[in-house]
Parts: structure tokens; C-alpha cells; sequence
């Protein structure tokens, strides 16, 4: 649920259909239109100017259907093609086995308005295991004036019909 800080959320997080079902490509997270449309999260111009730090926070549950690993990214960019945004924070791959359970990923960023670039620190957990915070990836030729997409993808190391990925909410929080 969104607190009094939160200043922008993904539409339609919350509402997809499961994935990762049978598969085990990367996957883009969507919402639940008749035509589904990837989650995207936008910020808007100017909302991170001056250095100001963010948060950003996307989250979800999953059901696994065999014993596999579950990668979860955090992406800067809203292409449609996976490999056109630049992943900047990640879980890796983390062990769902036969169960059922949580994911979040979050990062705390800020950008350098001097030299616009998109910089800070994250972390991630899947099912209870805590990934160390690290540095995020630094990206180059971000302008705070403009508006900053994120999306959020999942991936499943082992295929099978019942595995069942959820992004539950997708949002930006002032700190």
C-alpha cells in the first residue's frame, strides 16, 4: 500500500495475470488489459531534480510448480525490448523450490544533475533470502528535467505449467 511519500506507481500493478508459466525467458512484468501492457513505473519531469534520493520499490508474490531459481530486475528504461533497458538491480538467482512465497527489489537512487547520470544503492529478497545491498549499475545521459521510466522483469530457471509470478506493486517514494 502506498504511503504519504510515494509520488508516482505503476498502473495497473497489482492486477496481471500470473507469468512465468512454462518458460523460462526473461519476462517483462504487465497488467491486465485485454491487450496486456508492461508495468511501467514514470516519473515525472523534474520530480527528482537537485540531487534529490528516491526510492524506488516494486514487489510480489510467486507459486513454483519444481525446484528452480527465481531472478527478479529492476530495469531503467520502458522498451518493450527486455535488452534495450538497462538492469540495475537484481536479486540474481534465488532457489523458490517447490513452494510458495514473496519477492521485492529496491533501490534508493538519486540522479547527478551535474553530470546526469542515475546512481545509488539496492537490495533484494525472494522467499526470505536477502540479497546484500550493493551498488546499483551507474547509467549515463539521465536528464532530471525529463520524465525516468523503470520497468521490472522476472525469470524462472526451470520450466513448468504451475509456476505463477505476480507484481504486486510498482512505485517511487521521496525519502
Amino acid at each position: 500500500m502506498p504511503n504519504a511519500n510515494t509520488f508516482a506507481q505503476a498502473a495497473g500493478a497489482g492486477t496481471g495475470a500470473a507469468q512465468g508459466a512454462s518458460s523460462t525467458a526473461e519476462f517483462q512484468f504487465v497488467d491486465n488489459a485485454s491487450t496486456p501492457v508492461r508495468l511501467r513505473l514514470r516519473l515525472p519531469p523534474g520530480s527528482v531534480g537537485n540531487g534529490r534520493p528516491f526510492k524506488v520499490l516494486a514487489g510480489g508474490r510467486f507459486v513454483s510448480g519444481t525446484a528452480g531459481n527465481l531472478t527478479i530486475n529492476l530495469d531503467h528504461g520502458d522498451s518493450a525490448t527486455i535488452g534495450s533497458n538497462t538492469t540495475i538491480e537484481t536479486t540474481g538467482a534465488i532457489a523458490m523450490a517447490t513452494d510458495s512465497g514473496s519477492w521485492r527489489i529496491e533501490a534508493e537512487l538519486q540522479v547527478d544533475s551535474v553530470g546526469d547520470r542515475l546512481l545509488g544503492y539496492g537490495y533484494g529478497e525472494v522467499n526470505g533470502v536477502i540479497v546484500a545491498e550493493a551498488a546499483t549499475a551507474i547509467v549515463a545521459s539521465v536528464d532530471p528535467a525529463a520524465e525516468i521510466a523503470f520497468t521490472v522483469t522476472g525469470q524462472c530457471s526451470a520450466s513448468h505449467a504451475s509456476n505463477a509470478i505476480r507484481c504486486d506493486y510498482f512505485e517511487a517514494q521521496a525519502l
